[in-house]
Formats: structure tokens, sequence, C-alpha cells
């Protein structure tokens, strides 16, 4: 369909959404609950919901803005039928319509009329790639622009090449829709759904046979691609046929499209894909570079290969600094053994293969000399083993000093001038040591104090009080010295002496033994006058003390003078 039907199509089913499905949008549904739910669970009006969500969701890749925008805002007719049916049955909106929160923001996102194509395309691909239920809908969209892309990646291919910029920019919106929307089309659908009419984009018999000729076959002759395929290819979910393609276009050699094609693939892979199939993508790129390695030989060095591993570079990187940090949660189920592992395993084989480099130059030096190129190789592969050496220790500097601080007073003199250089690297990055910090104590016991001091909304102390309850009386004292001095720094005294009297008082048997036992209380009392009382009391008695002192009169102070 070009961009003229596209028009067209758009300007017939928007008049028409409003009265959609009988009377889901009609004014008057509104009046009568009734007749706004009559006839919304029969299978025809299911089938009919089903195939203006497909058509909606396909518009989306539309070169022509407009059939975008437009296809944007009547997602909002689908949002205001939802609403009405789960009014009038009581009963939640996402039941109705599982993913009503994407579509309403994008029926929000319709009002950007000012946006380029380009950026409208991003935010488009944001939001669909934050779709996580899938629905018949979303399921059969994503595998009708997925026959489509594989048409037009053919055509594009093989086309002449007068006619091969046609439908160029339509190709990479399927390749960015395909990769946002690939999470939902990770659950297949385990029965086929009900027999429904045939999308515009052709025959179904024609999708299937598109859908099973994808898979990881090359890209150089794709005609041929679907008797080249194995039989077993047919046995994966097409979203892994649609990675594996990728994969190979990655390094697409076409003469006229070839750079076109690889690098809009490695943005899409690295920019637009959906964060429910990043495992699926990691565990096909090391099983396609796991293949470049041969164990019972050299590694064999070629253009494609190379080109395969810059590409998946670009990619992580992209991933990577795309990539949003995760919750704490996550860390304990993290294996800290492993990653110290991975930690040692990674730093001793770099630290190898800078010995091999200067092994290297120094058997280059007993020879003769050695070719200009040669050095340029191994001057570039010693600076990007350093710098390699160097992120690693940054981004795990706490625990992989401490297992390579040792290197600095090794024997060997090499092997202590490498660790120096990856020392000099990490503190030119500006990394900041926290275990050499001046404060470093500070810090360590600063959240420990904070939880001691601890105040509930009532103003009780849980965490003193029950050390209060658990510590034996041998160690009261120094409880009540570690807590006077604590909520004093916080300006929290009065909060610890009215918690502690409090309970004092609930405790003592009669007025007569109040602040009279050994008891936690009388201890922190105690303290507070030796640390606070002793300025009060000689301000108070040292007047009244001088003046006894100082008189002339020779008084007797004995209590009991025949003692």
């Amino acid at each position: 369909m070009g961009i003229k039907g596209e028009k067209l199509w758009c300007g017939l089913i928007t008049p028409d959404l409003q009265p959609y499905g009988g009377t889901f949008g009609h004014p008057q549904a509104k009046i009568s609950e009734e007749c706004a739910t009559m006839g919304g669970g029969i299978p025809i009006c299911r089938q009919a919901q089903t195939k203006l969500e497909v058509c909606l969701y396909m518009f989306l890749w539309s070169p022509d803005t407009e059939a975008v925008l437009v296809a944007m805002s009547c997602f909002r007719h689908l949002c205001e039928e939802a609403d009405i049916r789960s009014a009038a049955d009581e009963v939640p909106v996402q039941n109705i319509l599982p993913n009503y929160a994407t579509f309403s923001e994008l029926a929000s996102v319709s009002n950007m009329m000012g946006t380029g194509r380009s950026t409208l395309q991003k935010r488009v691909m944001a939001l669909l790639r934050r779709i996580e239920h899938p629905t018949p809908g979303n399921i059969e969209a994503w595998e009708d622009t997925y026959a489509k892309w594989d048409q037009a990646t053919k055509q594009i291919l093989n086309f002449p090449k007068n006619k091969a910029d046609d439908g160029q920019q339509e190709w990479i919106n399927m390749t960015g829709f395909l990769c946002a929307l690939g999470g939902v089309c990770l659950q297949q659908r385990s029965t086929p759904g009900p027999a429904t009419y045939s999308p515009p984009m052709g025959p179904m018999s024609e999708r299937k046979h598109s859908m099973i000729s994808m898979g990881p076959c090359d890209v150089s002759n794709p005609m041929a691609s679907a008797s080249s395929c194995s039989s077993s290819a047919s046995n994966e979910t097409p979203v892994s046929r649609f990675l594996d393609r990728l994969l190979v276009l990655l390094v697409c050699g076409h003469d006229r499209v070839g750079l076109h094609v690889r690098t809009n693939v490695k943005d899409l892979l690295g920019l637009e894909l959906s964060p429910a199939l990043y495992p699926m993508l990691f565990n096909k790129l090391r099983n396609s570079i796991g293949k470049f390695f041969d164990t019972q030989g050299p590694v064999p060095i070629n253009d494609t290969n190379t080109q395969f591993v810059e590409q998946t570079i670009a990619i992580m990187k992209n991933l990577l600094d795309n990539h949003t940090e995760g919750s704490s949660e996550h860390l304990g189920q993290a294996s800290i053994e492993t990653m110290m592992l991975n930690l040692v395993r990674y730093f001793t084989l770099f630290m190898n293969l800078l010995n091999d480099c200067s092994e290297v130059e120094d058997e280059g030096q007993a020879v003769g000399g050695r070719k200009r190129g040669m050095s340029r190789r191994l001057a570039s592969l010693r600076h990007c083993t350093v710098l390699a050496m160097s992120n690693l220790l940054n981004a795990n500097v706490d625990s992989g000093l401490m297992h390579s601080i040792g290197l600095g007073y090794h024997k060997d003199l090499q092997t202590r001038a490498t660790f120096m250089e990856v020392l000099t690297k990490i503190l030119q990055q500006g990394t900041e040591f926290d275990t050499l910090a001046e404060t470093v104590l500070a810090d360590r016991f600063e959240r420990l104090v904070e939880l001691v001091t601890m105040m509930g909304d009532q103003g009780e102390l849980p965490i003193a009080m029950a050390l209060a309850n658990v510590v034996p009386g041998s160690q009261w004292d120094e409880l009540a010295r570690v807590l006077v001095t604590l909520f004093d720094s916080r300006h929290l005294l009065y909060q610890l002496l009215w918690n502690m009297f409090s309970k004092e008082v609930e405790l003592a048997d009669s007025m007569q033994t109040l602040f009279r036992g050994n008891s936690l209380a009388s201890k922190i009392m105690t303290f507070c006058f030796k640390v606070y009382g002793a300025a009060y009391l000689q301000k108070l008695l040292e007047p009244l003390l001088r003046g006894v002192i100082t008189t002339p009169e020779h008084i007797s102070f004995e209590v009991d003078p025949t003692r």
C-alpha cells in the first residue's frame, strides 16, 4: 500500500471509529450502558476490534507522518470504548484493553503536529517498547509487518540499482517497529485464533510462506534464502528468525545499499530493541562470534568477521549506554563469588596479553628490526589492553584494587611497571577510591548511626529500645555511653531520655524505687550528669564553697563531732 493509499485508508477509518463496534463511541452510548455493551462479546466484534488494532499498529511504521499521527489519534477511540465498557461491566479497564496506558500515551503524542518524522518515529518506538501484554492484535500486527519486511528486504537487495532507493525509509520504520514490539511475541499463542478476515497486506498463505523463508541465511542471495535455510529453522520463533536475519544484515555487502543497511540495523538494534529481547540477542551474538575462533588453530582473520565484531561492539555500547540502572534487589541474586572469579580471570588474561606483547617486542629487537606495520599493531594492542584493564578496575575499584594492588610490589619489574601504567590511567580518569578516603571510617558508620537513632512517627526509638532489652547488664555502662553520645550528636538526647525514663517508670514497683536500681536508665542519667552536669554543678556550688573556704572564722562542718 503506497502513501496515497494510506492517506485514503486513514481518511476512511477515522470518521467510522466513533460509531465503531455498534454504539461504543457514540454519545448516546454514555446514556444507555445496555446499548454500549451490546454485542461486545460476540466473535465478529472481537475480530473487528483485533483487525482495527492490527491496522492502527501497522500504520505506525508508515513513512507518511500524517498517516502515523492519524493512526495514533485513533488509539484514543479504543481507550474511550474501553472506559465505557469497563464502567458498564464494572471490571478493570485493563481486562478489556490490556495496553490501555500505552494507547493513551500514543493518543497524546498525536498532538505533536510540529514534530519531524525522525523524532516522531523515535517517540513511537519508545512507546512500543513499553508494551508488555501480548494480544491477538499486536501479535498479528508484528507477524504481518514481519512478512512485509521480508519482502521489502529482498526487494531492496535485489531490485535494479535505479530503483533501490524506493521504500528504504519504510523499510527502516518497519525494522524499528519489529525491534521495539518484538518483546510481546516471545509468548506465542498456544492455540490458533478464530478465523478472521485477511488483512490488506496479502493472503495468509503468502505471509506464512514468507515467515518460513526467514532464517539465518545468506543475504547475498535473498531469492535463494528459502531453499538454503535448514529445516530446523522452521521450528524457531519468528522473533528468533528476525534477529538471525538482522545479524546477517550487519555485514551486508551490497554495492549500493550495503552501508545504508548496516548502519541502520546497527542503530536500530542498539537503540530501539525491546529489553525483553536482550537475552536472545546476546546469545545469538555470542554464538556467532564463537564460530570465528578455531580451537585447533589460529583465529581466522577476514574483513567480514572483523566488521561483525565492530558492529557488535557498537550495538553493545548503545545498549549499555541507554540501559537504566536496575533496582538493588537484583544485586542479591547475583553470585559475588562468580563475579570475583571473572574479575581475576579477565585481569590475568590482560596481564598475560601485555607480557606477550613485551616478549614479541624483545624478540623483534633481538632479531634486528621489525616491520613498521607490526610495531604499530603491537603498540595499538598494548594501548587497548591497558585501557581495558583500567576500565575493568575502574568499574570494580573496591574489590578489583584489593586483588591487584599486590602487582605494584611484584618482583618482576615489567609486571610492576605495567600495573603502575594501569593505575595511572585509572587516576587520569578521575576515579575516586572510597576505601582510601580520609573520611572512610565516618562514611562507613554513618548509616549505622542513622539506623540506631532512627525515630518512629510517635517519637519511639525501636532500635535503641531493642538494644536496651537484649544487651546484658554487664555492658550497660558502655551502652549508656554510646547511646548518649550518638543521640546527642543528632540533637535527639531529649527523645532518648524521654523513652528511657518512661520505660523506667513503667517497670518501677513503687515511687521509692524509681531510679534506685541498677538499670540502663539510671546509668544513662548518671553518664549525662557526669558529662553535662559538671559545669552546672560547678557554676551552682562554686560560689557557696568558695565563701565557706575563705571565711576567717573557724567553723567545723563535722556532722558527728563524737567521731
